[in-house]
């Protein structure tokens, strides 16, 4: 799952941006960055926001693992 699908599903779910970070255990920066494009995501912090998000959990391969 991509930044813009995650930031789709945020702004569909109802939550603050400023919301997640906390949830997922991230800095609001990094969340940031990934949002728009310019950082990975570990695995684990993609699958918490897809529980948060209640989307399918797809597992990118060039994700950073824990």
């Amino acid at each position: 799952m991509n930044g813009r699908l995650i930031k789709e599903n945020i702004k569909k779910k109802g939550f603050k941006q400023n919301y997640i970070p906390s949830e997922v255990g991230l800095h609001p920066v990094t969340l940031n960055k990934y949002l728009n494009g310019k950082a990975e995501i570990r695995e684990s912090k993609i699958y918490r926001l897809c529980e948060m998000l209640e989307v399918d959990f797809l597992f990118d391969q060039n994700a950073k693992k824990n």
